[in-house]
C-alpha cells in the first residue's frame, strides 16, 4: 500500500462471515482492475473471533465469485483501523453505530454496505461547485470525489424499511441464511465499488 491507496474497513458482529467476505470481493475486483495498489480492503469486528478463519459457507461463497478467502484472520475493529480508512463499510446499522461511538469523526464516512449501494443510485445533488465536473489525477482523488457527491444524498431517501440498510447475520442460520447474505450482500457491494472506482459515462445535454 503507498499514500495513495484507497483504504476500505469492513465491519461486522465475529468477523469471520460478512465482513470478510466483502473485503475479499472488494480486493479481488480490484486486482481484477489491476488496481491492487490503489485499493485495499481489511476487515474486523466489533466482538470479533480473533484470529478465526472465515466461515467454512463464506469462504465458499468468496471462492465461487474467484476471491481468495484464505489469507483472512479474525481481528478486533479499532480506533486505529478507523483513522486509517478513507470508508467504513458496515454489514448492519449496529455496526455503523459502534463505529461512531468508538471513533464519533469516522461517522460521515461510515455507512452500511446496502445504505451506501441505496445512495449511489440516487440522482445526484445539484451544488454550484464544479469538483464533479473536473477528471480527477488519480484513482485516490476520483473516489474520494465520488464519495463526496454520494454522501450529499444522505437523508433525500430514507427507507420504508430501515431494516433494508442491514444485511442479516447469517451465524447458525444454515445454508439457506448463508444464501440469504449473497444475495443481500453482493450486489449490494458490486454497486458500491462501481460507483467509486469504475469509469463513468458522462451524458451531455444537446
Amino acid at each position: 500500500m503507498t499514500p495513495q491507496t484507497w483504504r476500505i474497513v469492513t465491519v461486522c458482529t465475529g468477523n469471520v462471515c460478512r465482513s470478510p467476505l466483502a473485503a475479499a470481493l472488494i480486493n479481488h475486483w480490484a486486482a481484477q482492475l489491476d488496481h491492487t495498489s490503489d485499493i485495499h480492503a481489511t476487515s474486523t469486528g466489533v466482538m470479533a473471533a480473533i484470529g478465526a478463519p472465515m466461515h467454512p459457507d463464506a469462504i465458499a461463497i468468496a471462492r465461487a465469485l474467484g476471491a481468495d478467502p484464505a489469507p483472512h484472520r479474525g481481528a478486533q475493529l479499532t480506533i486505529r483501523d478507523l483513522r486509517g480508512a478513507n470508508l467504513v463499510l458496515a454489514a448492519a446499522r449496529t455496526h455503523r453505530a459502534e463505529v461512531a461511538r468508538i471513533l464519533p469523526s469516522a461517522a460521515p464516512y461510515s455507512y452500511t454496505i446496502r445504505e451506501l449501494a441505496h445512495l449511489s443510485g440516487l440522482k445526484p445533488v445539484p451544488t454550484d461547485s464544479h469538483t464533479d465536473a473536473v477528471c480527477p489525477s488519480s484513482l485516490y482523488d476520483t473516489a474520494s470525489v465520488r464519495l463526496g457527491e454520494i454522501a450529499r444524498r444522505r437523508g433525500l431517501a430514507p427507507r420504508t424499511n430501515p431494516d433494508d440498510d442491514d444485511i442479516a447475520d447469517p451465524i447458525n442460520g444454515g445454508e439457506a441464511a448463508f444464501r440469504r447474505m449473497e444475495t443481500e450482500l453482493v450486489p449490494a457491494l458490486r454497486a458500491v465499488f462501481d460507483a467509486l472506482f469504475l469509469p463513468q459515462v458522462i451524458q451531455v445535454d444537446s
